[in-house]
């Protein structure tokens, strides 16, 4: 959609007491932003954005334009007890999984294309405060991994309760991301980064369980918690992350066993066929006399 604006904006918003949709696809970024920045609207229930904002300020746009629709993201956040940032390339897109109206017809979805993805996260971190529930997917952490920023914006966000690595081919971007998730805050070494995770789904491919254990050894024993008592974490592993040779693998077995034993760890949860979902399970071949996957 291409729009002229011939003539200046007027000095106060336009409050729209019935408005209640609100959907910006594919528009011009400048027409979007005019539009946001100059309307008010009360009763809206459903806020849905999608911009490119890689030649524009971000700041102004999330800080300004879109600043009176913060409320509704927040109570939508509330009412569902949840959300998902989304985070690919230098994509950042957040809102509610399935992108259906919850209970009150309310939804919001804010999808922004942009250079520096850190300045988004923060946003979002400032519209939560102190409530959790928030969970973040990351999709392909070597598109954006160089940026430090991204990492540093994340690591101290109490609302961070879930993290999703997924459909990453590279092992390095599985290492990065659980370095990441095993090191001490920088401005609170005494806890770990994203102190109030809980749930951590690792969706890749060669994932070996050494490289779980130094991250729960690193998040768990290496930081003191002082003060405060440690998250438990649930670790969920789809039997494709694994090494393509891993039921031959008992010493992976063994790790898993000392992951579980690490005091912090909830659970480990192999999501293997229907029937066996969630459990670990090993026969013992007598044929061969090795232990064997079912």
């Amino acid at each position: 959609m291409h729009v002229a604006v011939d003539n200046p904006p007027p000095s106060q918003p336009i409050t729209l007491p019935r408005l209640r949709y609100i959907r910006f696809v594919s528009c011009q970024e400048n027409f979007t932003n005019a539009i946001l920045g100059q309307i008010r609207a009360p009763s809206s229930t459903e806020f849905h954005v999608g911009v490119s904002l890689k030649l524009l300020d971000i700041s102004a746009f999330i800080n300004e334009n879109i600043r009176p629709f913060q409320e509704l993201i927040l109570v939508t956040h509330r009412r569902n007890g949840s959300s998902k940032i989304f985070l690919y390339k230098n994509t950042f897109d957040w809102g509610i999984p399935g992108g259906r109206p919850i209970q009150g017809g309310l939804s919001f979805s804010v999808n922004i294309e942009c250079n520096d993805p850190s300045l988004c996260i923060r946003w979002a971190e400032s519209i939560l405060l102190g409530d959790t529930g928030l969970s973040i997917e990351i999709s392909d952490a070597s598109q954006f991994g160089l940026n430090q920023a991204v990492f540093e914006a994340i690591a101290p966000m109490r609302c961070v309760t879930a993290m999703e690595l997924t459909c990453t081919w590279k092992v390095d971007d599985t290492l990065r991301v659980l370095e990441f998730i095993g090191k001490p805050l920088n401005a609170d070494p005494s806890l770990p980064s994203l102190p109030c995770l809980q749930e951590l789904l690792l969706e890749g491919f060669d994932l070996h369980a050494q490289v779980l254990l130094d991250m729960v050894h690193s998040r768990f024993n290496s930081v003191s918690w002082e003060g405060v008592e440690r998250t438990p974490l649930t670790i969920t592993i789809p039997p494709k992350s694994l090494p393509y040779y891993y039921p031959g693998q008992i010493l992976d077995v063994i790790t898993l066993v000392k992951i579980l034993e690490t005091k912090g760890v909830e659970r480990v949860h192999l999501v293997y066929k229907e029937e066996l979902d969630g459990r670990l399970a090993i026969t013992w071949n007598e044929q061969t006399s090795k232990a064997a996957w079912r």
